[in-house]
């Protein structure tokens, strides 16, 4: 099942290639099925808030009332003082006493006090105004990842691993420790940049400026459909961070990113 959003998101940017517009491809909102035991996912690329935010929320929270779902479980990310080999903290959030005591079954620590913005913060209220019983688990990331990096696998592997175990089933996180090893090498790059600029050194010339050879000279060295798709990535990414990967995939396979290393991480800047 799918929600339609093209009554409630609306384009902020638009993509241009040779002079044309192509209007980036809208956001998606999908419910997904699973029995024995029954779980519902439901999963959106969609970054929405305010009044649009809570008009989905209202939309999610019917269909759990329809289907009498019996706890909503979301996640999340905060920026805090760790590093990439810290232990991965994780805290819960709950809408009443029965799922704060359910989780604490599990070994979980809930959050002190804070504050929770955004369309998480929307689900929460929302949910406890329907009478639903509801759980936001939020992991602490590096405080510079934020601004660069869309999702943090490692905090996400934590937070399936809980979902896994409150379930009961089992699953493969192969891909979930090859997506870690691959934004992890991304970060410790990051993180050697910025001890390099903390130290006053030019982390400009410790990288392979690639803009600055000719599109004839590109050319000659990777195949020209190649250089388009890659530049096509690039323009899809600046609309929509969650493709960052499939872009540093791309790199890594003809062995660029290196070349294109300060383009990909500018990307991500605030």
């Amino acid at each position: 099942a799918k929600i339609d959003l093209s009554e409630l998101y609306a384009h902020d940017a638009i993509i241009v290639k040779d002079g044309l517009v192509s209007n980036p491809s809208s956001p998606e909102c999908n419910f997904y099925f699973k029995k024995n035991p029954d779980i519902i996912f439901f999963e959106s690329n969609a970054k929405i808030d305010g009044k649009e935010g809570w008009h989905l929320v209202q939309l999610i929270l019917q269909i759990a009332l329809l289907l009498n779902v019996k706890y909503i479980f979301t996640a999340g990310g905060i920026t805090g003082s760790v590093s990439l080999n810290d232990e991965i903290d994780i805290k819960f959030i709950s809408n009443n006493e029965d799922t704060r005591n359910f989780l604490y079954t599990y070994g979980l620590d809930p959050l002190p006090y804070g504050e929770i913005s955004g369309i998480n913060g929307i689900l929460l209220a929302a949910a406890a105004k329907k009478g639903l019983n509801i759980a936001y688990l939020r992991g602490t990331i590096p405080a510079y990842a934020y601004n660069w990096i869309l999702a943090y696998p490692k905090v996400s592997l934590e937070i399936i691993k809980i979902f896994t175990n409150i379930i009961g089933v089992s699953i493969d996180y192969s891909e979930f420790y090859e997506e870690t090893k691959s934004v992890n090498d991304i970060l410790k790059v990051i993180d050697a940049q910025m001890q390099d600029s903390y130290k006053n050194k030019n982390s400009e010339d410790m990288l392979t400026n690639f803009s600055t050879l000719d599109n004839q000279h590109k050319k000659d060295i990777i195949p020209e459909d190649v250089i388009d798709r890659i530049e096509h990535l690039f323009t899809e990414v600046s609309q929509n961070k969650s493709l960052a990967m499939e872009l540093k995939r791309e790199l890594d396979k003809w062995k660029l990113f290196r070349k294109y290393e300060k383009r990909f991480l500018d990307l991500f800047k605030s």
